[in-house]
This record gives C-alpha cells, structure tokens and sequence, in this order.
C-alpha cells in the first residue's frame, strides 16, 4: 500500500525519495563494497612500461642507453610476438613530453593483442556486437572532429543487401546520456535466413527496434555516438581524465560533430543527400546546425525530430525543481558527468535480480522523463540501466539546465559577462533561431505525457518554424512519456510504421 502510494505515476518526489534510500543504503553496505567489485583497483597503477606491454599479450625489451654526459636512460621496445621477420619493420621512437613517462603512449585503454595479431580494446565496439548477434554485419568508423574529438559510429551492413549504393544513407543521433544502443536494445530479435526483422513477442506491423527496421527496408544506417559518452573517449591531443577534454557544450555538438559526421558519410557512401533522426537533445543539435547553417537544408532530407526539445520552458520534470542548486557548479567543473564505468555493468546486474529491482530501477531511470509501466519492457530493464546514463560533460547538462530555465535555444551561457563578451561580443548568448531555418523536410514526432517536453513547448517551437512540417505527428495514447518513441512495447505499431510514410513524402528530392 504505501509502495503504490509513494510511486504513484504522478508523484515528482519518487526521485527524492529513491535518492535518500540509495544514500543510507550505500552508507549500510559500505563494509562489504570492496567483495561487490564495483570500485576496483587498476593494476595499471603498479605497473612499469614492460609490465603494461605484456599484460597486453606483446613482449617488451628493456635497454639501459648511457648518454655522453653519463644519463642512463630506459627505452623499451615493444615486440609483436607474431612478426617473424623484424627487419622488415621500420623503427619509431616515441618521445613523451614534460613530466611525462613511456606509459603516456600505452595507457589509453585497456585492450589485448588477439591470436591473429589483432589489436582489440575492451569497450570500444559499441553497438557492434548487439548488431553482430542479431545476424547483421557492422562496421565500426572513427571520424575526427575539426576539434580533435574522435567520434565512434557504427554502420549496420545488411548481408542480404548486394549492392549497397542503391541505400538512403540515415544517421541517427542519440539524445543526452545516451548512446548509440538506444536504436538498437528495444527487443531481442534475429534476421532471418530470408532478409527479414523477426522480434520475440511482437505483433505489431514493423519490429519495435527502429535501427534494425530501416536497415532492412532500403536504409544504409549509421548510428552516432556524441562526444564525451562512453564511447567517444578519444582525442587527438587531449586524454579523458584531462580537464580540458570535458570543456565542450552542445555547441560544440552542432559546430563540429555533426558536420564531421555528414560529411564523413557523404563521403563513404558518394551520396550528397542523407536522412536524419535526433532523438531530444539529437534534435537540438540538428535545429542548431540548421539555423546556424542553413546550407544543411539541401542536405539532410529528411529530419525526424523525435521528443524535439529546442524550447522546454513548460517541463515538468523534476530537473526544473532542483537544477538550479546545481547550475552553477556545472559550469565552473570540466569533469564527465554520470559517466560510470565498471560500476554501471555491475548497477544493471542488480536491476535484473527480481521484479522489485527491475520497478525500482525503473523508477529512478524515469524519474525525470514520465512514468509508463503499461509500454515498459520490464524484462529489458537491465539491458537499458547498462546504456542510460552513458556520461557526458557538466558542461553539456549545465547548457541543457540552462535552454530549461530561459526557455530558448541558446548558445553555452558561461555564467559571466566578460568570458560571454570574450567569446559572444556580448553579455547575453546568441540564439539559435529557428525562424532563420528553411528547410521543408522537417517531421515532428512527439508525445503526450513528456516531461520533459511536454505538447505546449511542442507548439511553441512550431510557432517559431516559418516553414511547412513534413509531418507533425502526437503519439495517440496520452500516457507515453519521453522514451517510450524508442523503447515502447508498441512503437512498431504507433511510430515506426510511420517513418518509412515520412520518407515517401513528395517533398523529399530523392536520388
């Protein structure tokens, strides 16, 4: 009785509720943490060069190099136990800067040399072993931002397709925390031996996992992993546990990632025009590059912005409540916010141990997006605590506070006037405006009980649109919330059927 009445759909204080007792109970179990394995000690760090390098599965040597004013310096050689012939080889020498040693060069991540001579890290094939294991092929590409940031995105290849260069290329973008697995971990499901998407338990006219729906109905897609969430780690200059590293907004997003992105994929498949899907904060990135750059309107057609955010003023999420006690703190730190780790994989193993586990988890995982137990996978709940939240920096949710509490889509907000003057010529940040945008392949995809984004902001962003809608579309039932366009038991009946729809649309120029 008092379970039902403290998580009653509409009760905000679940989150505060559910924090405290997750508080006092980390507080009781303390004695034992060391045995659950959740905070782990990395051998790493007790480590020199040569340990590092064999721990890898390679061989290393150790030379002592005695320099003429009588330095002895250690230089250690890596050797590939499967190169047979080392005269072959052309030498390089590595040389660390100030205050630096040789791991600098070894350290990024953890990995191993494999038994056919391949380098593999751990962590670094995103999605592409969900895609491999539904019988599809992936291709995992890495693109350099004009920043240096090195973004993962994953290609599905559908094995049945022959001749890929009659393929729509479509990239989908993820939302804030989240990853690319959000397109991909609706359901379990197989291709079939006849090229079809067969999902367990599911009635509906399309399959409910939409990456895999487009990928056998004549898409070539590309799933996107934004800057900064676990997997896109990776800078040319800059590691992650760098401060600097973390010093990037969702301007930096629309700047730099999507652009890279778009033209990567233009590129790989020699096509000039590809179709896009944002998913919450995915769709401010493409409402930004195409107000900012309005070029990109003969580009990307179309755009399917699902839960689009770009105004949030009426949300009800408690974010609004208490993210003002945290605002500022998030912009004065350079540090990944929710990013895990190791203790994410061991959080969603907890979240599967029983019912209860799975409705607590829930609870908290949708404490600030909208409550719908009718359209949750309860069975899925682990699989999606393991990918949501998926990290990024404070400031990324510091920008996203901050288009709450202004009620528009703006550029990053520093918190003073001179850094603002320094980098905007003025106190207050540019908008991105969305009258300046001119594109007619826009389709708006949005739902009822969105906390997040619920109808009236919806329609505040439609009244800023001076262009025609590809397609405008409320999900019918009044209870889905701001996930459930993905992870819904049914949104192959409710919103997947409808996209291939949007595609048709005669406003699309199609190649």
């Amino acid at each position: 009785m008092v379970f039902n009445k403290l998580f009653k759909e509409d009760n905000r204080n679940a989150l505060v509720v559910l924090s405290l007792f997750v508080f006092v109970l980390s507080i009781y179990l303390m004695p034992i943490w060391p045995s659950l394995d959740l905070f782990y000690h990395n051998e790493d760090i007790d480590r020199d060069t040569a340990q590092i390098i064999e721990s890898r599965g390679f061989k290393a040597e150790n030379h002592r190099i005695t320099t003429g004013d009588g330095y002895i310096l250690t230089v250690t050689r890596i050797i590939n136990p499967h190169v047979t012939d080392r005269s072959k080889l052309r030498p390089i020498l590595l040389q660390h800067g100030y205050q630096c040693n040789a791991n600098l060069w070894i350290i990024n991540s953890m990995g191993e040399l494999t038994d056919d001579g391949k380098w593999v890290e751990d962590n670094n094939d995103g999605p592409a072993q969900i895609i491999e294991s539904r019988g599809f092929k992936a291709e995992n590409h890495r693109i350099t931002t004009g920043d240096g940031y090195i973004l993962t995105v994953t290609r599905i290849i559908n094995p049945h397709v022959t001749d890929r260069s009659k393929l729509r290329p479509i990239l989908l973008q993820h939302g804030y925390q989240c990853n690319a697995n959000l397109w991909i971990i609706n359901s379990m499901g197989e291709l079939t031996d006849d090229g079809k998407w067969v999902e367990d338990n599911n009635d509906g006219p399309v399959g409910n996992t939409l990456g895999f729906v487009l990928a056998v109905n004549g898409y070539d897609v590309w799933l996107a992993n934004m800057r900064g969430n676990m997997y896109s780690l990776h800078h040319t200059r800059y590691r992650s546990y760098d401060p600097i590293f973390w010093r990037f907004s969702i301007d930096e997003m629309i700047d730099y990632d999507l652009p890279a992105m778009i033209s990567y994929i233009q590129k790989e498949t020699q096509k000039e025009q590809l179709s896009y899907i944002g998913h919450s904060q995915g769709t401010i990135m493409m409402f930004g590059l195409l107000a900012s750059q309005p070029h990109y309107s003969n580009i990307i057609k179309p755009f399917i912005a699902m839960s689009p955010v770009p105004f949030m003023g009426n949300s009800t999420s408690p974010l609004v409540q208490y993210g003002s006690y945290i605002l500022s703190f998030l912009r004065t730190t350079e540090t990944p916010f929710l990013l895990l780790g190791r203790a994410q994989k061991h959080i969603a193993h907890l979240c599967d141990t029983s019912y209860i586990a799975r409705v607590i988890c829930y609870r908290v995982m949708y404490s600030c997006l909208g409550y719908q137990e009718e359209q949750f996978n309860f069975t899925r709940t682990g699989v999606y605590v393991a990918n949501l939240p998926a990290g990024s920096s404070s400031w990324n949710a510091a920008h996203l506070l901050q288009m709450v509490y202004s009620n528009r889509p703006q550029r990053y907000d520093y918190g003073n006037n001179e850094t603002n003057t320094m980098k905007y010529q003025s106190h207050e940040p540019p908008v991105y405006d969305m009258s300046a945008i001119n594109s007619t392949n826009i389709a708006l995809i949005y739902s009822a009980n969105d906390w997040l984004n619920p109808v009236p902001d919806v329609e505040y962003l439609k009244s800023h649109l001076n262009v025609k809608l590809l397609d405008d579309y409320e999900v019918p039932d009044p209870t889905w919330n701001h996930m459930e366009l993905l992870w819904a038991l049914e949104t192959g009946q409710f919103v997947n059927p409808r996209i291939p729809d949007i595609f048709t649309k005669k406003y699309i120029d199609v190649e």
